[in-house]
Formats: structure tokens, sequence, C-alpha cells
């Protein structure tokens, strides 16, 4: 990855907060408004776990999760070796599950984690807190889903929100023609295009932006088209090899960020409002690991203190945070920064290092290891409600763009 994050987020957060730029004719689209912001640590006493919680044994670490795109698989591989070649009598037994199934474990004391690229729900967060275990939030890595062109001068415009890429890709959906989105599009035909089922962003997409909770290609539109390698999505959103022309314009595409980093020349990202209708994000590292970009993907290990109370448990989470950062660049992620790391691993043992926490709340890192906590879920998007979205407005066959445009504004971030 290129140039990994350096200097303050929170400089970073007060820059961006002044530099965001409307977009034109954006509509709410009931996205997590509370990403990237602190909120102040609160204090209050916690209640102690149930007695007659289940015991794990002795020796063995349990995780449940979503272990497709994660850390997991390959820092247990590691551990194990590191393990049997120091004498730890430890066992680790990642399983991948339904991540709703393993927060309902974690909080009925049967697991000690939870991997999942989600928050938290108030629903189950409160289950744990019924059964006086406080739940503590490990960040490990960051990644993002980017809806790619082949360039502004394509479409017209840079900016949807939510309502609106649900419109492009949600199966039945009307929409044929980007200027059916929002008028500061061209009347030219719109092509989605994407990764298949297999894909942790055929997922993510699904779940985030489709609100579908197994997403299938029955999600998408009839005429998506599917492809197993994200340079396949690249083709055929700019063209390749043999295609002097390029691709048509108004094919958009699905695909991960590391993968777009390597053709930023070839392809622009769509910007995304998924807030108040005027905070058009561009996908960068640093808006992606401050999770002001929509389309984040935050890598998350969720547990217990009294997990955490477990001499195997911190050990094996400690040999995680310090391997995470090397294992997040080899799978092309975006590591935490360093000061979060180090917050992190102080909270294995000491459980004010987060801050103090309220009942009923999750413990949480903050950016830049600055003490604070966070209470906030993320909502699972409805239905699409196509908002905003004219369907009316069918371009006839082989119409062209129109000879003058509406400049739009972009939001390119960088660190002070």
């Amino acid at each position: 990855m290129s140039g990994r994050l350096a200097g303050p987020l929170l400089a970073f957060v007060a820059l961006l907060a002044v530099s965001l730029a409307a977009c034109g004719d954006l509509e709410d689209s009931g996205g997590d408004d509370t990403r990237g912001q602190l909120t102040e640590p609160t204090t209050a006493t916690r209640g102690e776990p149930k007695p007659d919680l289940p015991t794990i044994p002795a020796g063995q670490v349990l995780i449940d999760g979503q272990l497709s795109g994660s850390l997991t698989e390959d820092v247990t591989d590691d551990f194990r070796a590191n393990a049997t070649s120091s004498g730890l009598a430890i066992d680790v037994a990642p399983t991948s599950a339904d991540v709703a199934q393993s927060f309902g474990r974690l909080c009925a004391g049967e697991i000690d984690f939870v991997d999942t690229s989600r928050r938290i729900t108030d629903e189950e967060l409160q289950q744990c807190t019924d059964n006086g275990l406080e739940v503590v939030d490990f960040q490990i890595a960051f990644d993002a889903a980017v809806v790619v062109t082949r360039n502004e001068r394509d479409v017209g415009a840079d900016c949807v929100n939510f309502d609106q890429l649900r419109a492009m890709y949600a199966a039945g959906t009307p929409v044929t023609a980007w200027n059916q989105i929002n008028p500061n599009f061209f009347p030219i035909q719109l092509t989605a295009v994407g990764p298949d089922e297999d894909s942790t962003d055929f997922t993510f997409f699904g779940q985030r932006v489709l609100g579908a909770a197994d997403p299938t290609l029955a999600d998408f539109r009839s005429d998506y088209q599917a492809f197993p390698r994200e340079n396949q999505i690249r083709h055929a959103v700019a063209g390749g090899k043999g295609e002097p022309g390029g691709a048509p314009p108004g094919t958009v595409g699905i695909i991960g960020f590391s993968f777009y980093e390597l053709f930023e020349d070839q392809l622009r990202p769509l910007e995304i409002d998924g807030q108040s209708g005027d905070r058009c994000v561009f996908p960068s590292e640093e808006t992606i690991a401050s999770e002001l970009y929509p389309l984040e993907r935050t890598l998350r290990l969720y547990t217990t203190q009294r997990s955490l109370n477990r001499q195997e448990v911190q050990q094996y989470l400690k040999f995680y945070l310090q391997r995470s950062e090397e294992l997040a660049n080899d799978l092309e992620l975006i590591p935490i920064s360093d000061a979060v790391r180090n917050q992190e691993i102080a909270r294995i043992d000491d459980p004010l290092a987060y801050g103090e926490t309220a009942d009923g709340a999750t413990s949480e890192p903050s950016p830049e290891g600055v003490v604070s906590t966070t209470t906030t879920t993320t909502p699972v998007p409805g239905t699409p409600s196509g908002s905003g979205v004219d369907t009316s407005t069918v371009p006839p066959s082989g119409s062209a763009p129109p000879t003058t445009t509406t400049t739009t504004s972009t939001t390119e971030t960088t660190t002070p």
C-alpha cells in the first residue's frame, strides 16, 4: 500500500470537516452519521458476569465469525507454530459462522471472540449487558469497496448517495441511464459490473448498500455483470489490451480499494455520501482509516472483559495485534496506526486504557490513541427506496452527452 498513515488523524478530521463539499441534488441516505466522530468518556459502575455462564476450558481460545477476508486464520497459524516452539499449551479454534449467531454465543459466554467487519448492534450489546458482560472492541485493519467509472468526463458528475447506489445496483431497479440517478449525470446508458458471489466485496456491498443479510446475485439488478477477478472488472470499466478506444462510457464497477490504488491512473472513484446529503467523501487511506468514507470496512475483534481476564486470551490477542501490521500489508489492507495498536495492547491489561465506559456501552479504541469511547452501532440499510431518483427520463437510443456539463466539487484529502 502506498503512503501509510502519517500525522495525527485528529488534525485530519478537523481539516476534512472544513473541506468536504456538496455535489448537488443529494438526499439523506440514512447511513451511519457517527462514523469518524469522537465522544467524551463516560463513567459508570460495571456489573458482574452472571455466575451461571459456561466456562471455557483452560488452554482454549474460541473464535467465531466472518473469517473470510480477515487476518484471523493467518494469525492463528502463526500463533500455533509459535506456541509449539515455545511450549505454550494454548489451542486456538477459529470457526466460520454467521456473525449474528456469533454475537449471541459471545454474549452467552460460550466463545472469546467475534471476528467481524460490522459493529455490534444495540440488541446484541443489550444481550451482553443483561448477562453482566462488558464488550470490548479491537480494531485490526481497514479495507473498503470503491465504486469506479473510467473518468468523470464519461458520466458528468462524481458523487452518489446510498439511495442512488441502490437504484444503480439493486434487484428490480427501473434505472437504465445515468441521468435517472441525478440530472447532473449525462443521459447515457448505465452498465453495472462488479465481483461475483465468492468475493468479500460482493458480500460487503450487498449487506452495506443493498441491505441483504446474505447477498446473492438475486439481490442485484438482472443485467448485473459479475466477474471472478478484479482485472476483468477493470477491463469492463476502462478497457484493456486490444481495445484502443477503451470500454464504452457509462460502465460502473465495484472493486476493492487496494486494487483501485494499483490502477488509479485508469479509474475514477465515485465519491460517496452516506450521511447528510452534502458530504461527498473521496476514498483514501485517511478517510477509510478514520471511518469517514461510507464504504469502509473495519476488521474487528469483539471480546468481553470476562474473556480478557483469561491468560490464554491475553497472550493470543497480544500476538494478534503485534502481527497485524505485517499481515495487513501482506493482504493489501490498511493497517491500524501504531498509536491505536499501542492503545489496544495496553487495553488488554488495563480496563481503563480506553477510558471509563458506561454500563451498556462498547469499550472501543480511539483515533491515534486518544482516550474516548463511543456507543454507536451501524444501522442496516433498508430496501431500495429510489429516493431522489428520476426513472422517467430514459435517453433515446444512441443519445450523446450534452455539450455543457455541470461542474461538481471533489474532496481529495491529504495528510497535513
